[in-house]
């Protein structure tokens, strides 16, 4: 037995299209994303790095290469590892530099209410929350200038096994820690040095 339209079927209407569905639709990339290393190529991805723009930033531009992709150059290209070394230190400074803005910056620190200037804590703790997340990922980034673990080391700067080091190893983490350990009572003591000849002038 055939089946009968049901008539509000046969009646029904499309919806009216939207306003979106008018707007000009991006072009999409015929060639996709490279996956070619050139020269030119990894120069801006380790530029982007320098001013700040993280790896998964860079990697959403429908331009650049996929992380995945970026890896593998890595491994496969010393002059590009060489640069992204270089690159991911000075992104670590860009971002403690930024820090040292967001601590400084006193905007939004205070409202008013009832005509008295108080403590916005909302804001306070929410720069709090940024600066202690660039503290933590900096010191990811370059952990020998900004973390705040002490480790010793042998004169090439690699960390020492400390279960398997030798009488001469031992000699020369010792020497190595004590040459440290000089340079910040030299720092410290010139600091003092200098309050005090300020203090007396």
């Amino acid at each position: 037995m055939p089946r009968t339209r049901r008539p509000y079927m046969a009646t029904r209407e499309k919806p009216p299209r939207r306003p979106d569905d008018f707007k000009e639709k991006p072009p999409i990339s015929a060639r996709g994303r490279p996956s070619e290393y050139s020269i030119e190529l990894g120069q801006t991805i380790c530029e982007r790095l320098v001013e700040g723009e993280t790896l998964r930033k860079i990697c959403l531009d429908p331009e650049m290469p996929s992380r995945s992709t970026i890896f593998v150059w890595l491994t496969r290209h010393n002059e590009f590892l060489e640069r992204y070394k270089i690159a991911i230190e000075l992104h670590a400074d860009y971002w403690a530099d930024m820090a040292q803005d967001i601590a400084s910056d006193r905007v939004g620190d205070y409202i008013e209410k009832d005509g008295k200037l108080i403590p916005d804590w909302e804001n306070v703790q929410r720069s709090r929350l940024r600066v202690d997340t660039i503290k933590w990922r900096t010191a990811k980034l370059n952990p020998k200038k900004y973390s705040d673990r002490f480790q010793m080391s042998g004169p090439d700067e690699k960390p020492l096994p400390s279960q398997t080091l030798t009488d001469e190893q031992r000699v020369v983490a010792l020497k190595s820690l004590l040459k440290k350990m000089k340079l910040r009572v030299d720092e410290s003591e010139g600091g003092a040095m200098q309050s005090l000849s300020e203090e007396t002038i």
